[in-house]
């Protein structure tokens, strides 16, 4: 089988802080070291913006504010396991709350399987927070939730 490596880069040169919301939940614990393949280069190429970290599985956790700090980001993303259900109202509630400059954007890097709380109740949450913060996802897996949570946070799907 042919490996494929994912290097996603910002697509404007404006300074940003980016979050990004990452499933830890029992679902992703076969998919967590693409997820932190996935991280790990989006932290090596985010030139000038600053990234955060938020985890969520059966709650969401802020576990590093945006910062430059790229040992600091990699280190954390290396720490990840997986744990508990998938609350990804929390995790995009956490991610809000962590993000405090004018240019937000949060990236979600999910399976999609968000089993509190319904979709309409995700889609709430991310149609409200995309009013300041633009959304976009990355799904390890196929998920329709991952691709309408991009559209509605006016973001990109990977």
């Amino acid at each position: 089988m042919e490996k494929k490596y994912l290097i996603v880069r910002p697509r404007s040169e404006d300074r940003k802080d980016i979050l990004l919301c990452i499933d830890n939940s029992h679902s992703m614990r076969r998919k967590m070291l693409l997820a932190k393949t996935i991280a790990i280069n989006l932290i090596k190429t985010r030139g000038r913006h600053q990234l955060g970290i938020v985890v969520f599985g059966s709650r969401g956790y802020i576990i590093l504010e945006p910062t430059h700090d790229e040992g600091a980001l990699v280190d954390e993303v290396i720490r990840i396991g997986t744990f508990g259900r998938t609350n990804m109202l929390d995790g995009l509630k956490a991610s809000r709350k962590a993000l405090k400059g004018g240019n937000k954007h949060i990236v979600l890097i999910s399976d999609g399987r968000s089993n509190i709380g319904s979709e309409e109740q995700v889609l709430e949450v991310a149609h409200k927070i995309a009013m300041t913060t633009r959304i976009s996802t990355i799904c390890i897996g196929d998920s329709n939730l991952m691709k309408e949570i991009a559209r509605v946070g006016r973001g990109y799907i990977s």
